[in-house]
């Protein structure tokens, strides 16, 4: 969902070679979406249109969000959480890729200061698209909370890159549940 250049859904096709994809866009971002998965074309469907009304299918392994809930308003963006979680199958997995709007430094904080300075790069970007979107950015904590609100959680978080955060997002397993079966279809 938001699927940009289509680098999520293209990256997981080539890992998997027997996997389909979903890609969905805006009307004027899909055509640099096809264009750049071309060559895997046959196992993707790019489709224009808003996140949150198009018509997906249900049951996917793999919903990705990759850098667009922090250009939404915090409505919608909690909105298109859930919507990928409901798009996920039950022993799927929801991946938001983004650079998370630092959590308010406290004045108990032992120095605000320092606290300030460490998240200048997440307060820089959020102020911009707080300037270019209708979004502020969505912390670990919205996150956290988002999920919660409909019985899954923030299981992982990874750090790819410096300050960019990848978020894998699931039910709990049931007791004795095999979660080691490779994704076969993913939503992007």
């Amino acid at each position: 969902l938001g699927a940009g250049s289509g680098a999520w859904s293209h990256a997981l096709l080539e890992r998997a070679p027997d996997a389909a994809a979903v890609a969905v866009d805006l009307p004027g971002v899909v055509a640099t979406t096809t264009r750049m998965c071309a060559d895997v074309a046959d196992r993707m469907q790019v489709i224009a249109g808003d996140y949150l009304k198009v018509d997906l299918p249900q049951g996917a392994d793999a919903v990705v969000l990759g850098h667009v809930l922090r250009s939404e308003p915090a409505a919608r963006a909690r909105a298109l959480l859930h919507r990928a979680i409901d798009l996920a199958s039950p022993a799927g997995v929801v991946v938001v890729a983004d650079y998370p709007r630092p959590e308010p430094a406290t004045e108990d904080s032992a120095d605000r200061t320092a606290d300030l300075l460490a998240a200048r790069h997440d307060l820089t970007l959020s102020l911009t698209m707080l300037a270019s979107t209708a979004g502020s950015g969505v912390s670990t904590a919205q996150l956290r909370d988002w999920a919660g609100e409909v019985g899954w959680a923030v299981t992982d978080q990874l750090e790819p890159l410096p300050r960019q955060r990848v978020f894998i997002i699931r039910t709990e397993p049931a007791i004795g549940a095999d979660r080691t079966q490779p994704s076969t279809e993913a939503i992007s």
